[in-house]
């Protein structure tokens, strides 16, 4: 008899390592899958770098290269930040495919969903950033010392503030997703939120301040308003998910 328990609970053992081992092969093939996919995408983006360079550059004009293997070095830095945004949505699915054994079947379809609206969001931050937000910005910037000093903007400092300032915006736009997920696992009430609206704006134009280089209030003011009608839109899904969630627990009762 006691054989057969100490047999038992050995194989239990032996089936939990391999579970366990299975989902770090799991975890290795898909992120060799992104890392595949990143780059070829950045393969794929290095061969038209320099079209990539007269898009991002609309907003400064020419650009310089002070070190001599600056300019080599900018362009695989470029091309590896594209290959990840555009792999982006791969590497989102290869989460999501990972995560789902793990997540129960009636909340698979909410979280397919937020994951989708995440990188909707996501693109949507970085495309209002660089079309609305990065052309005022720059010429604040550049018309900030008047006659005085001349601009001549390097590459590589441009891309650098370039990724801070896109990625920043893609961050900032998830707020909605966050506040979805904070209320629809009760860690932090609807009500919260609403009591605590104005100190949330507040922190919202630090935010704002922080990603909008330079005393800019026009730019600040283009990046808040934005969030804040994010944050707002998220309490009043957060509002109707909460209303069809306690009908559904009635018409069980």
């Amino acid at each position: 008899m006691i054989k057969e328990l100490t047999q038992k609970k050995t194989n239990k053992l032996k089936e939990k390592e391999y579970t366990f081992l299975e989902h770090l092969e799991e975890l290795r093939r898909r992120i060799i899958i992104c890392i595949i996919f990143i780059f070829g995408f950045s393969f794929i983006s290095f061969l038209n770098v320099h079209k990539i360079w007269k898009v991002l550059a609309l907003s400064v004009g020419k650009l310089i290269f002070i070190k001599p293997t600056e300019a080599f070095m900018v362009d695989i830095k470029l091309s590896f930040f594209t290959g990840v945004f555009l792999a982006f949505p791969i590497i989102l699915f290869q989460i999501w495919r990972f995560i789902e054994p793990a997540i129960e079947n009636q909340n698979k379809i909410m979280f397919g969903i937020l994951i989708l609206f995440s990188y909707i969001l996501f693109i949507f931050g970085t495309l209002f950033s660089f079309f609305i937000i990065l052309p005022v910005t720059i010429k604040f910037l550049l018309n900030y010392a008047g006659n005085l000093l001349e601009p001549l903007i390097s590459a590589n400092e441009y891309l650098s503030f370039l990724i801070f300032f896109i990625f920043g915006f893609g961050i900032v736009f998830q707020l909605p997703i966050v506040v979805l997920l904070l209320t629809k696992t009760g860690l932090v009430s609807i009500d919260w939120f609403i009591n605590k609206r104005k100190f949330v704006i507040f922190i919202v134009f630090i935010i704002a301040a922080i990603i909008t280089p330079g005393p800019d209030i026009f730019s600040q003011i283009m990046v808040a308003i934005p969030t804040i009608i994010l944050f707002e839109i998220s309490i009043l899904i957060s509002k109707i998910l909460s209303v069809k969630k306690e009908h559904v627990q009635e018409d069980r009762i």
